[in-house]
């Protein structure tokens, strides 16, 4: 189930460099490759992480338009829509969810014969919910802590959202929904996310960096935007 991203992991961020003049900030920097389950095309997705602030979008040919900032110390999520100039804003959760709602377990196990990363031995994590196999994970632990953090974070903050979902008429089959619920990050809980197989898309990294000085715009809200409070 392993797949191999040696190849990929160290490609040069040149693209981020910010111009000279710029006020520029430190940020760790993740690409994935995602691929949907449902036939939907395949994108890779940026994450930049600084010490206050995560951004996510697409990018390379064909992304789609606008992208994610999460404020880490207002725990406030911002969806930036350049064709609207509009800004959607997701507060945090008013309280905070407990895992004993949810029955999972975890099944791990070092990937020996892998390739290592960062001189660490990749692990394979699969996901028991409910009592029926859900998701695996291969991860590195200790690796790029800050923006699993960060990640995990942005997923607690989206976790009372999801709670309502579950509770709808429209909350589908995804195994993986009580966990988003009730216990949020567990997938960026165990170190450096390599890859993700679920039942919705399949995650593999491509490429991460850390500390790279970015144009310190990148992680600012548009000036002039509507902003919008989802309800």
């Amino acid at each position: 189930m392993y797949k191999t991203l040696i190849s990929l992991l160290l490609l040069p961020l040149l693209w981020l460099a910010a111009p000279v003049v710029a006020e520029t900030t430190a940020a760790d920097i993740l690409v994935y490759r995602v691929e949907p389950r449902d036939d939907a095309r395949g994108y890779l997705s940026r994450v930049m992480v600084s010490d206050g602030m995560l951004r996510m979008e697409e990018i390379g040919d064909g992304a789609a338009p606008g992208y994610t900032l999460y404020d880490r110390a207002q725990r406030l999520i911002l969806g930036v829509d350049p064709e609207s100039r509009s800004v959607m804003l997701i507060g945090p959760a008013t309280q905070t969810p407990s895992d004993r709602e949810v029955d999972y377990r975890v099944e791990s196990e070092a990937l020996e014969a892998a390739p290592g990363v960062a001189g660490k031995i990749p692990v394979e994590h699969r996901y028991v919910v409910n009592g029926e196999p859900c998701f695996t994970l291969i991860a590195v632990a200790g690796e790029m802590a800050g923006a699993m953090r960060a990640l995990g974070e942005m997923s607690a903050a989206l976790a009372e959202r999801h709670r309502r979902v579950m509770g709808s008429a429209n909350a589908g089959e995804d195994c993986k929904m009580p966990l988003d619920a009730f216990a949020p990050g567990e997938e960026y809980s165990r170190g450096l996310l390599l890859s993700f197989i679920g039942s919705n898309e399949v995650r593999q990294l491509v490429e991460f960096q850390r500390g790279v000085e970015v144009d310190g715009a990148l992680f600012e809200e548009p000036p002039g935007y509507q902003r919008l409070q989802m309800p």
